[in-house]
């Protein structure tokens, strides 16, 4: 689909016959469908599309932060749990195939 409205737009752009055609008969359609879409929201697409993205991004960055901020503890509770002998008084068994 994307392929197609770039090659419509490639065609549009070096030819004056089918830019006059898409101004006439496809644009109308296309901000008349648009418009019905945006009019019952109260805040612009795009001011909507800025917010959202700038709460994603934050909320990433958050993540990332404390995944790092974790890591640390993690790999320090693995090394202490190889160094640290066993409180089970029992002796381990190895299954031998």
């Amino acid at each position: 689909m994307v392929i197609l409205l770039l090659l419509l737009v490639l065609w549009c752009r070096h030819s004056v016959p089918a830019a006059d055609w898409y101004a006439q008969h496809l644009y109308p359609v296309i901000s008349k469908t648009l418009s019905r879409i945006a009019a019952p929201i109260d805040i612009s697409l795009t001011e909507f599309v800025v917010v959202l993205l700038t709460v994603i991004f934050i909320a990433r960055v958050v993540k990332i932060f404390r995944a790092k901020e974790h890591r640390g503890k993690r790999i320090w509770r693995a090394v202490r749990r190889r160094c640290t002998p066993s409180r089970d008084p029992r002796p381990r068994t190895v299954l031998r195939t």
